[in-house]
Order: C-alpha cells, then sequence, then structure tokens
C-alpha cells in the first residue's frame, strides 16, 4: 500500500510539473506568435482575436461531441445572460491586449500586464466595496510606481498601445471580479471546460460584426497574406490552436496546484517573455526600464504574498469562528440539560412529598411501611444540576415541612 501510495504521489508530482512547463510554453508561445503576425504587413488584431475564438469554439466542440467532456447546459435564462456578459469583456480584453502589439513592443506589454493586481483590487473596491489589508494595498505601489519609470524609459513608447494594453490589463482585472459576482450561485456553476466553450462561441458572434465594420478588409488581406507568404497561414492557426491549449492548461494548473500559485506563475511569466522578446525582436531597453521592470514585479510578488498571507489569516479566523460557534451551541445544550435537570428535581420533591404519608412524624415510608424510592431517585436528579437546583430544592423542603427536627433529612440520613 504505501509502495502504491508512493507511487500515486511521485506521479502527480510528474503531472504537475509536465503541465507547469506546458503552459509556460503555451503562453510565451502564442505571445509570440501574436507578435509576429502583428509585426507584419498583416496588422489586424480584431480578425486574429476572431479566429482563435472560432478554432476554441471548433476544437470545444469537437472534444464535447466525442465526450471528452460532458457539456453542461445553462440553468436559467439569466445565467445564459451571465455567461454572455461575461463574454463580452472577455473577447474585449484580448482584442484590446492584441491590439497593444500592433503599437508597442512585447516586453513593454507585460510590464504594463504587470499592473492588473492594481486594477483587480481597484474594481473589487468599486464594485463589491471589497476591502484588503493595508499591507497588501502598500504592495501595490511599487507596481504603479515602477510602471511610470518604465513608461518614461521606454524608447520605443506609443501612447495608443499604452492605452490599449492598460484596458486590457483592467479589462482581465473585471473579469475576475465580475465572474466572482455573476457566478456565486451554486446553480450558475458551469465546468471550466464548458464555459471556455460558451465564451468562445459567444466571442466569436460578438467579434464577427466587429471585424466587419472595424476591419473590413482583414478577410481579403489575410487571404492575399497566405499567397505571398509561406508561413503566415501556419502562424495563424497555430496561434489560434495555441491559444485553446493555453485556456486549457490554465484550467489543469488550476486544478493541480491553486489559483494563486497560478497567478505567481503567470507574474514570473511575464519576466520570462519580455527577456525572451527582447533577444527576439531585438528591441531596444534602457537602464530605466529595467530598473522600472523590476520595480514593479517586485512589487507585483509582494502583492501575491500579502495576499496569501490575508486568506491564511482569513481561514484561520474563519475556523476560529466554527470553533467558537460550536462551543457556544455546546454551552446552549449543556444549560437546557441543567434546566431540565432542575424542573426534574423540583417535581420529583414534590411526588416524593406527597407519596411519603409518614413525612409528618419524620419517618419517610409509605403506609406499609416500606422505604420511598422516589425521594432518593429526585434528589440524585437535583445534585446533577447547576447552583439554581440547590435553591428550588431549599424552597421545595421548607414548603413541605420535610427540614423539620423529625426528619431524616434534617440529621443528614440521605445527605
Amino acid at each position: 500500500f504505501f509502495f502504491v501510495e508512493t507511487t500515486m504521489l511521485t506521479s502527480k508530482k510528474y503531472t504537475t510539473f509536465i503541465c507547469i512547463i506546458s503552459w509556460y510554453a503555451a503562453n510565451i508561445g502564442v505571445l509570440l506568435l501574436n507578435k509576429t503576425l502583428l509585426s507584419k504587413s498583416f496588422r489586424q488584431p480584431v480578425f486574429l482575436t476572431t479566429c482563435h475564438m472560432l478554432v476554441c469554439s471548433f476544437i470545444g466542440y469537437l472534444a464535447s461531441y466525442f465526450n471528452y467532456f460532458p457539456l453542461q447546459k445553462f440553468s436559467s435564462k439569466n445565467h445564459f445572460y451571465k455567461v454572455l456578459t461575461l463574454s463580452a469583456v472577455f473577447c474585449t480584453t484580448i482584442t484590446l491586449g492584441n491590439a497593444s502589439l500592433k503599437y508597442i513592443p512585447l516586453s513593454f506589454n507585460q510590464v504594463i500586464g504587470a499592473t492588473t493586481p492594481f486594477f483587480t483590487a481597484l474594481v473589487a473596491f468599486l464594485l463589491q466595496g471589497t476591502l484588503e489589508r493595508f499591507n497588501t494595498y502598500l504592495s501595490l505601489v511599487p507596481v504603479v510606481l515602477g510602471i511610470a519609470i518604465a513608461s518614461g524609459g521606454e524608447p520605443s513608447f506609443h501612447f495608443l498601445g499604452f492605452t490599449f494594453c492598460i484596458l486590457s490589463a483592467s479589462g482581465r482585472a473585471l473579469k475576475t471580479v465580475l465572474q466572482g459576482i455573476l457566478m456565486k450561485d451554486p446553480s450558475d456553476k458551469l465546468d471550466p471546460m464548458s464555459l471556455l466553450l460558451y465564451m468562445s462561441i459567444f466571442s466569436s458572434l460578438l467579434l464577427i460584426p466587429c471585424v466587419v465594420i472595424i476591419e473590413p478588409n482583414a478577410l481579403s488581406s489575410a487571404i492575399e497574406k497566405s499567397r505571398t507568404s509561406n508561413v503566415f497561414l501556419s502562424y495563424l492557426l497555430l496561434s489560434s490552436c495555441v491559444a485553446y491549449l493555453t485556456n486549457l492548461l490554465n484550467f489543469l494548473v488550476t486544478k493541480f496546484t491553486s489559483p494563486l500559485t497560478l497567478q505567481v506563475l503567470g507574474n514570473a511569466k511575464g519576466v520570462v517573455v519580455a527577456t525572451i522578446s527582447v533577444f527576439i525582436f531585438k528591441n531596444i531597453v534602457t537602464g530605466q526600464g529595467i530598473f522600472g521592470y523590476a520595480l514593479t514585479m517586485t512589487g507585483v510578488f509582494l502583492y501575491a504574498y500579502n495576499k496569501r498571507k490575508g486568506h491564511a489569516l482569513s481561514s484561520s479566523a474563519n475556523q476560529n469562528l466554527r470553533l467558537l460557534s460550536k462551543s457556544l451551541m455546546f454551552s446552549a445544550s449543556q444549560h437546557e440539560h441543567a434546566e431540565n435537570g432542575v424542573a426534574l428535581g423540583a417535581a420529583g420533591l414534590s411526588n416524593g412529598v406527597d407519596v411519603g404519608g409518614g413525612v409528618g412524624n419524620g419517618t419517610l415510608s409509605n403506609d406499609d411501611g416500606q422505604a420511598n424510592d422516589m425521594v432518593p431517585v429526585s434528589l440524585s436528579v437535583v445534585s446533577v444540576g447547576l447552583s439554581a437546583t440547590r435553591v428550588v430544592e431549599r424552597k421545595s423542603v421548607n414548603r413541605s415541612g420535610i427540614d423539620s427536627p423529625h426528619s431524616s433529612l434534617g440529621n443528614g440520613t440521605l445527605g
């Protein structure tokens, strides 16, 4: 049994490790592919995002059709509109992120993307009134300060690209908070694969009209580009497939680790992507930009640490509260039993007085001379009670005349 358990634990560790490595590769791959596509003559970010959503919808539908996962249904019409709302935020966020790659380097894109925790805290406060610990807010100061420093030292700074990236980061924060608000009802919960499929389909339907309006020449440009370039179509299809794989691995990494671990891995991923992109795309970096990015990432890791510490303290407080609640319930139950003992004791004493015909002459016996067993039983019940029992006992005895010089109670026979 020990060998089997050890083997299972080792297998889980290897599976988790493989998922994390694959997640890194997929995230870095899709970013590099997107930047490569948008850096060339093809600069259609909305069309690119639409291709991603269409491929994700197709792969998700095939997986559901061949029973790789059971597709959950909507629980109500209201549930449908909730998912539709999330899909609108989801596709807008991705489109803005891709659009920013038209104007700014991938490394600078990752620097700005690191501000997502700041916007998450801000949106959670505005929509839910959620307050974090002071140390958590304090850790966001270097995040904002680092972005300001890095932006000032970025040679390829572009205001429109910067704005798109900031809106994308705030959109990711909005989606996170909205998902917590809209999906808090247990009946509205969807498994990750079903949620991804629905959001991909809805996003595709929302993005297609946007392509027609914003990028009317996107399709003809893509066809022309595929004729002149041998790798364009392969890059476009590969980017779309890797986008689905990235979402799938997000769920797997969260399943094998935790959402907080995924956040920490995402922060480290930003550093890796920024470093790789500098070597691949040869974009110029300055000392000021590096310092600003380092300051931002320091704040991000401090934020993750404080959030984790806050969750631990909150869990400990909730556990203590549950223990206190159980203790109070137990005390109330004991008090109720004690009150029942008082009532039974008083009733028993009364019965003992009535049955004992010889109480008046101090014999505590029945008329036939046999000892009355009611009084000892009643007294034993009274002795289990609290101090209130003694008060009732004293009052009952005095009213019955038992506490007299002729009574056996008076001389301590049954004391």
